[in-house]
């Protein structure tokens, strides 16, 4: 009677075994259906991960159809998902044949335009690595130079471009400058560049005059953050004002020992002239804030 139940009993596991292999085979085999791939089908940017029945994250089921080909998934992610970081390398990832404009990643170590179905990729959130203007890609991931508030502008090429720039220097003179954009060649051009012809004026008159190392006084950090330190080998007594270039006064007070700090946390980015008056003289100076 114990053999009958136990031949019965092997029966039934071999029968419940050629199930479960045929079902996992099913499931292979009904996993992906490559019809239903299209790169040129739009997509919603949201991101409401699923697991694909092929064990991948997508970041919708949307994608998952016209990408992957994924016949069912289950929602949430597959496994921990990867943020790649900003100015992550992304050449050689294959965004898909989506004509769709992701933005500007780096690509061999160049900021390049990307453009294909979206920024998730084998399980990978790409979308840190990609930022929206060329400029910002460069400013964050590029060793970006900047130029300073007053610089001639004289022989750049800012492009062929007719978007409107600004008002800079150019071989001396106040000029207005069209062009595609300020970042050239690793040098962003934006401090160097005013919104009206008074700030640009009172620009050029300033440029030249930078007396304060005469006398012994140096001025430090420049550019600042906010903090400036007025700093002299004796004792100055009288007086300082800042001006912004539109000759606004910003900032006024008293200096009576031969280190003065000054908080400019206030004040917004842009050039100032610092003016230091004592002993019957007025020294001057540009102040860069950022």
């Amino acid at each position: 009677m114990q053999h009958q139940l136990f031949k019965k009993l092997l029966k039934c596991v071999g029968i419940f075994t050629i199930i479960l292999f045929s079902t996992n085979t099913i499931h292979a085999q009904f996993c992906i259906d490559s019809s239903l791939i299209d790169p040129l089908a739009f997509c919603p940017e949201i991101y409401d991960p699923v697991c694909g029945c092929d064990d991948v994250t997508y970041s919708n089921s949307c994608i998952a159809i016209i990408q992957g080909g994924v016949t069912f998934w289950t929602p949430g992610e597959c496994g921990g998902l990867i943020i790649a970081d900003p100015c992550t390398d992304i050449a050689g990832i294959d965004f898909g044949e989506c004509a769709l404009f992701l933005g500007y990643g780096i690509v061999n170590g160049v900021c390049t335009p990307i453009s294909g179905c979206g920024t998730f990729v084998n399980n990978v959130e790409y979308n840190l690595a990609i930022t929206a203007s060329e400029a910002e890609c460069q400013s964050n991931c590029n060793e970006t130079e900047f130029s300073e508030p007053c610089d001639d502008l004289n022989d750049i090429d800012f492009g062929l471009c007719a978007m409107p720039l600004g008002i800079a220097v150019i071989n001396g003179q106040c000029l207005f400058i069209d062009g595609c954009g300020t970042v050239i060649n690793g040098v962003d051009y934006a401090s160097s560049f005013y919104s009206n012809m008074d700030s640009c004026q009172l620009c050029l008159e300033t440029n030249q005059i930078d007396d304060l190392s005469m006398m012994d006084i140096s001025i430090y950090p420049n550019p600042t953050n906010g903090k400036l330190t007025i700093k002299r080998t004796t004792d100055i007594s009288g007086y300082l004002v800042m001006l912004d270039l539109t000759g606004r006064l910003v900032h006024e007070s008293r200096i009576e020992s031969n280190l003065n700090e000054l908080d400019l946390s206030e004040l917004g980015a842009g050039t100032y002239v610092l003016k230091v008056y004592f002993d019957n003289r007025v020294l001057t100076s540009r102040v860069f804030k950022r």
